[in-house]
C-alpha cells in the first residue's frame, strides 16, 4: 500500500495511515480553499473591469500554474490511489475525476488565449467573464466531486466549514 509523506518523527515512532491522511485532507481542504479566494479575486476583477488586458493575462497565467500544481500534487500524493485503496467501488468516479484534470487546464488555456487576444472592449468583457465563469463553475463541481470521493472512502465531511 503506497503511504505518501511517510516519514519518522523525532524519536523514531512511525507515523501512523491515520495521521499521514489526516494531514492529507487537511491540506486537500487547505489547497482547495486558496483556489477558492483565487477565483473569487479574478471575477472581483473581471466584474469591475479596471484592469488592463495584461493584468487579466498576468492572473490567469498564475491561476493556470496553481490548478497545475494542484492537480499535480493531488495526483502524485495518492490522494486518489488512498481513497481507491479504502473502497474500491470509487474506482471508476476516480478515474473519471482523474481525467477531468486535463480538460479543466485546457479550459484555462482557453482563458488565457482569450486573455491574450484582449481587447479591452465591452464586447471581450463579457465573453471572458462568461468564459471564466463557465470554467469556475467547472472546477468548483469537479472540487466538490473530489471532497465527495474521499468523503465517500473515509466517510469523514472534508468540506467547507459552516
Amino acid at each position: 500500500m503506497f503511504l505518501p509523506f511517510a516519514f519518522l518523527l523525532p524519536y523514531g515512532d512511525i507515523m501512523s495511515h491515520e495521521k499521514i491522511m489526516q494531514i492529507n485532507l487537511e491540506e486537500l481542504v487547505d489547497q482547495h480553499a486558496r483556489l477558492r479566494e483565487i477565483l473569487k479575486e479574478i471575477q472581483c476583477t473581471l466584474t469591475q473591469r479596471r484592469a488592463s488586458c495584461v493584468t487579466i493575462v498576468a492572473m490567469f497565467s498564475d491561476l493556470t500554474d496553481q490548478i497545475r500544481s494542484h492537480f499535480a500534487h493531488e495526483e502524485n500524493e495518492g490522494y486518489f490511489s488512498e481513497a481507491v485503496a479504502q473502497a474500491p467501488r470509487l474506482a471508476t468516479q476516480a478515474d473519471h475525476l482523474l481525467g477531468q484534470h486535463v480538460d479543466l487546464l485546457n479550459h484555462l488555456n482557453h482563458l488565457h488565449q482569450l486573455a491574450q487576444q484582449g481587447t479591452g472592449s465591452s464586447q471581450w468583457w463579457v465573453q471572458i467573464t462568461f468564459a471564466f465563469d463557465n470554467f469556475t463553475r467547472l472546477f468548483l463541481e469537479h472540487e466538490q466531486q473530489e471532497n465527495d470521493l474521499v468523503q465517500g472512502a473515509y466517510n469523514e465531511d472534508i468540506g467547507e466549514s459552516d
